[in-house]
Order: C-alpha cells, then sequence, then structure tokens
C-alpha cells in the first residue's frame, strides 16, 4: 500500500503521550523525528475513524497524518474481511518506520494534529524485513546499513564541527 495514513494515539494513559501532547509545539516542531521501533498501523481509510475521534471529545489525542506511507494492507492479510465482517482499514508499517514533522503542529479542542513525512528511505534501510531487491538481511547487509548510518552521523559530527569552529573564530576576530 502507497497513500494515506493516520495514526490516533490516546494520550491520556502513556506519561510519554501526555507530556507529547501537553508540549505539542516542541514536542512535534517542524522537522523533528517521530519514530515507531516496531511494526506500527496506521489508517487508511477517514471514514473508519469515527469511533476514535469520538472518544476524544473528552480525552487528549494525538493524531498522526501522512499522505504517503508505505506498507501492507492488513484487509489482504487478516481472516475477518473475508468472513464479512468488513474490513480493517488498517495498513501495517515494517518497524523500524520514520517520520518528520513537515507542518507546525495545531490543537483542536482536545486533538493535536501531527503533519507528517514518512522517510522511506531510512525506514527500508533500517528495516527488520528483507529487501526484495539487490540487497539480502544478511549480516553483510547489516553491516552495510550500519556503515551507511555511521557515515550520515559522521557528516553531521563533522558540519557541527565546522560550525562551531566558525564561530569561534568569528568571535576571536570581534574580540581584537
Amino acid at each position: 500500500y502507497k497513500g494515506f495514513g493516520v495514526r490516533v494515539l490516546d494520550a491520556s494513559v502513556v506519561e510519554q503521550l501526555k507530556l507529547a501532547w501537553i508540549n505539542y509545539k516542541t514536542h512535534f516542531k517542524v522537522d523533528s523525528w517521530v519514530n515507531f521501533h516496531s511494526v506500527c498501523g496506521f489508517g487508511h481509510d477517514e471514514r473508519l475513524l469515527g469511533s476514535f475521534l469520538e472518544k476524544g471529545a473528552n480525552t487528549p489525542v494525538i493524531v498522526l497524518k501522512c499522505s504517503q506511507i508505505e506498507g501492507y494492507l492488513l484487509d489482504e492479510l487478516s481472516m475477518i474481511p473475508r468472513m464479512g465482517y468488513g474490513c480493517e482499514g488498517e495498513v501495517l508499517l515494517e518497524g523500524p518506520s520514520f517520520f518528520q514533522v513537515c507542518k507546525e503542529p495545531i490543537r483542536v479542542g482536545n486533538f493535536v494534529v501531527v503533519e507528517l513525512t514518512y522517510d522511506a528511505k531510512k525506514s527500508k534501510l533500517m528495516s527488520y524485513l528483507p529487501d526484495c531487491g539487490s540487497q539480502k538481511n544478511t549480516e553483510e547487509g547489516a553491516i552495510i546499513k550500519m556503515d551507511v548510518l555511521e557515515k550520515e552521523r559522521s557528516e553531521k559530527e563533522r558540519l557541527e564541527k565546522e560550525r562551531l569552529e566558525k564561530e569561534r573564530l568569528e568571535k576571536e576576530r570581534l574580540e581584537k
């Protein structure tokens, strides 16, 4: 499945979610990351969200919206639709999955709405499942993944060191 997805989280039970809901402007600031380290589910049919949203009338709720997720339709795997009980309306994403906040979050009543961009490349790079393409999920593949992540981290660290050194030199120049 590739398309719209939404995840509705009850923020009244888990302390971390309560804090995220209370401090939503800083917790979900633009360019920050929202990560699910295991398999997670997103709804793909907005018509099925009514029961979740009705509960939010008196409960703090975090709504994570993403215009383009990639995962597996549970309807294709589950027996529930085949038994005539309607569709699940859920998409399972491989773990881990990485999202970046793309807009300022808004609060409407008890709902904090956060718009996300799914980082398919990073998610697939760190996926637990074998890649159906050329890279195999082997020890060598895991080492390649770690090397790529280490290079990304090293590059960020190098850029940060350069920035700090420029600031230091500028400060010294101004002090003279």
